[in-house]
């Protein structure tokens, strides 16, 4: 218990350092819709959609060795797998935050994904032609309700895994760093664990 009380109070203090951090990064958002699913799509004004990962995917997936990217003219639809970030041993699929067809691929994406300036508008792995935004609006989040959205999510990733954390049976007490939630948590938790989280954040 006493491991625990540490752990959540080391991730509040990381909570808030990233709460400010992202609230910075975030404010060139303007144009951006979130997907639940931790994906956006920024609007241009060619009526073509970039489409990344927002600041809690990234903090969840911390280190990306490599993405893989959606062929041209493939069509999805709002929540099917767009494309694939390897980090380390780990793959998680990223969905589509719209419906639409892929226009064009960024071969330069694991540099792009690093970018802290403006990455609503240089931080893109994919453009999208958007074929349903009118009812796809109804799943997506608006620039300035974002935010606090990303803020919330972060805190409940970490009681999320806190809670696992604290059961008797299974990843155990700390995380392998020493007990302290930091960007990369994909890598540090254990398979069943990785796989609830992305089943209930990432879909």
């Amino acid at each position: 218990m006493t491991i625990l009380l540490m752990i959540l109070s080391i991730a509040a203090f990381l909570v808030i350092d990233l709460a400010l951090e992202g609230r910075r990064t975030r404010q060139a958002a303007e144009n951006a819709l979130f997907h639940r699913g931790h994906t956006w799509a920024y609007l241009e004004d060619t009526g073509l959609a970039r489409v990344g990962i927002d600041d809690f995917a990234r903090q969840f997936v911390g280190t990306i060795d490599r993405i893989d990217l959606p062929e041209l003219r493939k069509e999805v639809r709002q929540g099917d797998p767009l494309f694939t970030i390897v980090s380390g041993k780990r793959k998680i699929d990223f969905v589509a935050p719209i419906d639409g067809q892929v226009a064009d691929v960024r071969r330069d994406a694991v540099r792009a994904a690093m970018t802290r300036t403006n990455p609503y508008r240089k931080g893109y792995f994919v453009t999208m032609y958007p074929t349903a935004m009118a009812r796809n609006m109804d799943e997506l989040k608006n620039a300035a309700d974002a935010p606090s959205w990303i803020e919330r999510e972060i805190a409940r990733l970490y009681e999320f895994v806190g809670a696992y954390l604290a059961r008797p049976v299974g990843v155990g007490g700390t995380l392998p760093d020493g007990g302290a939630y930091v960007p990369g948590i994909a890598g540090k938790v254990d398979e069943p664990v990785f796989k609830e989280i992305v089943r209930n954040f990432l879909r």
